[in-house]
């Protein structure tokens, strides 16, 4: 009897009884330039229906897997795997995908799949898999690293029994971190095989874009279609080569417009520089498709010094001088719900406006630049997130202020007020407007009509915005509803000036009525008394204790509640006052009424006047609080309710 197979074949050999048994092991080495008889894969293979259904799949309706895995028959080694070393079944399925990528219908690799698990290395049934990946790509040439690694979802495989008997073999690697306690004992282990992966290709950039290595490896190419278009626009080359080179950094382009905002969490600059490519290109779509996307999605990212990279905006501005303020409108319009994304962005929107209002501009197109702006100005103030863009407010004001969007204004400071019950957080903002030097644009900076004059001159027709920016309106802290709105705010902040806080030992009582807190609220209510001794138990103690944290003021303890402790014995409790709660009164009055005085010396005399009608810098004795008249109980009475206390 004679049988031959290779050396990864599961087989067993049982003990001879009779004869001799002679094994001879040896090294088959096929030359690769010589002529071998290509095996094919049986028409019945049901690997082979799977392939013939997902091509077809592929041509006709453009769905299904966007890859294919074939996890091989054979074992090998990473240092080994070839398409040229495959063995058997492996060779002919090889074989037969090769030829589809020859006819340029797939793109065909050999993979080695790598599943991860954990669990407890003395439970068996608790191992789950945590990942799958594909790694270690070779291509038909033998070429590797050319695609990186990438995971693998379980519909991708064709032979999925091969890929549920991997975890039964032994594992590539195992990691145990040993006894744990209530942990047990984790470990990892890892399991390799080889596998050929494919994939029709028209999916071949979705498929490297799935991840940071294969969208460097697109963006590269990307970048090398564009250089090399300017090269050959500088050489004057010839027509079809340039369109040629044209057409493939496009086609490379529409790949990578949907991956745009996961390309930014990985390289933000590598964003950025995509619209000057585009821009290169000329292919004002693209540049469309770029702002739409992320313009204003934008944060500035920093190098490592922390310098701002800026160098887009000079593409942006002669993008917008070629197509026009007016074309660009619908391109740039704020989209809704744009303030929910960060301040950052935010902060971003502020200071592009701020650059189009002093961006030279043609009169033609300075109405349509301004209708621009206010819209953006406009789509910021509505957010109903006004917590988000509080800190950014007087840079919005400025901005309608400077716009002449005095309807939108007063909207925007009437929802500030709405939305701030307290409005003492409104007196940064009004000391940020009051130094603000900005001034309303000119009328002819809204209406751009010098250039309806018939007789107007070819240079006045390129005069641009910086000549019009003269003032032609008072200055902030000059306006109307700028003095109304620092009224508002001071007149609300006299009602917390009206009465200094007094020297007294009276305290804020707790919240509960039961008899033993009851002992304690006639202490905290008596003004005259700073400290406080009686006699309880355990239980009540720590029902006091509770209650005394519970009345803390201004996240400041000032009661103090001390026990002597005394396991199994009565607790002596000692509550004693402290002047914290006067002083924390104190310096908020003080900060309030300097801020008060500010608030004032904004305003013209006349309301000056007309706020110290009804409030003196110094309130007087008549303008002082009356102190609350404070009764006392009898001795008899306390004395009776702490004996009912203990006995109870």
């Amino acid at each position: 009897h004679v049988t031959a197979f290779y050396c990864d074949c599961e087989h067993e050999v049982e003990e001879v009884t009779s004869g001799y048994r002679l094994c001879l092991v040896y090294n088959l080495v096929r030359e690769k330039d010589s002529i071998h008889r290509p095996i094919s894969v049986p028409s019945k293979s049901k690997v082979l229906q799977q392939i013939e259904y997902n091509l077809r799949v592929w041509e006709e309706y453009g769905s299904g897997s966007e890859k294919l895995v074939y996890l091989l028959d054979h074992q090998y080694t990473e240092a080994g795997m070839s398409f040229d070393d495959l063995k058997g079944q492996d060779l002919a399925i090889a074989e037969l995908l090769k030829s589809l990528h020859k006819e340029k219908k797939i793109d065909v690799y050999l993979a080695v799949i790598e599943i991860t698990q954990s669990g407890d290395e003395y439970d068996e049934g608790e191992w789950e898999t945590q990942e799958t990946n594909l790694m270690h790509w070779v291509d038909t040439k033998g070429k590797r690293g050319k695609v990186s690694d990438m995971g693998l979802e379980e519909d991708d495989i064709l032979n999925i029994e091969a890929y549920n008997e991997m975890v039964e073999n032994e594992p590539f690697r195992f990691e145990s971190h040993g006894p744990t306690g209530n942990e047990g004992s984790p470990a990892e282990r890892w399991f390799r095989e080889a596998a050929i992966v494919f994939w029709p290709k028209s999916s071949k950039y979705n498929i490297l874009m799935s991840n940071y290595s294969g969208m460097t490896t697109v963006l590269k190419k990307f970048t090398k279609r564009v250089t090399q278009y300017e090269q050959l626009v500088k050489l004057k080359a010839p027509t079809g080569e340039i369109q040629k080179v044209h057409t493939q950094a496009i086609q490379i382009a529409h790949i990578i417009m949907p991956y745009i905002k996961r390309m930014y969490g990985y390289d933000p600059h590598a964003v950025w520089s995509l619209f000057k490519s585009f821009f290169t290109l000329k292919n004002w779509g693209l540049c469309d498709q770029w702002i739409i996307a992320f313009f204003w999605f934008r944060n500035e990212p920093h190098d490592k010094s922390g310098r701002k990279y800026k160098e887009v905006d000079d593409e942006i501005d002669c993008y917008i001088a070629f197509k026009g303020w007016s074309e660009v409108y619908n391109t740039f319009v704020l989209p809704t719900g744009y303030i929910g994304v960060n301040r950052e962005c935010v902060v971003n929107a502020i200071r592009v406006i701020k650059h189009w209002i002093e961006i030279d501009t043609p009169l033609e197109s300075v109405s349509a630049k301004l209708r621009l702006c206010r819209d953006v100005i406009e789509n910021l103030a509505n957010n109903s997130n006004s917590n988000l863009i509080l800190s950014s407010s007087s840079s919005i004001i400025e901005l309608m202020h400077t716009l002449q969007m005095n309807d939108s204004l007063h909207k925007y400071i009437n929802q500030l007020v709405q939305s701030n019950k307290d409005l003492r957080a409104l007196v940064p903002l009004t000391k940020e407007l009051f130094k603000s030097t900005a001034v309303p644009l000119s009328q002819n900076n809204n209406s751009g009509t010098n250039n309806n004059n018939n007789s107007s001159t070819q240079s006045s027709n390129e005069a641009t915005q910086s000549e019009q920016n003269k003032s032609t309106g008072p200055l902030i802290r000059e306006t109307g509803w700028f003095i109304d709105l620092v009224k508002k705010i001071a007149t609300f902040m006299r009602t917390f000036i009206q009465n200094k806080p007094q020297k007294t030992w009276a305290r804020k009582p707790t919240s509960c009525d039961c008899v033993e807190c009851e002992l304690v609220n006639i202490f905290m209510k008596d003004p005259n008394e700073s400290t406080f001794n009686y006699t309880t138990n355990r239980t009540s103690w720590n029902h006091i204790e509770k209650q005394i944290l519970l009345n803390i003021h201004s996240g400041k303890r000032d009661v103090h509640a001390r026990s002597n402790g005394k396991k199994g014995a009565l607790h002596v409790i000692t509550l004693t006052k402290t002047v914290l709660h006067t002083a924390l009164q104190t310096k908020k009055y003080e900060e309030d009424f300097q801020q008060f005085n500010q608030l004032k010396a904004m305003l013209p005399p006349t309301i000056q006047e007309e706020l110290n009608e009804s409030h003196d810098d110094e309130p007087t004795s008549a303008q002082k609080p009356s102190q609350t008249q404070y009764t006392k109980p009898s001795a008899d009475y306390i004395v009776g309710l702490t004996f009912f206390c203990l006995t109870r």
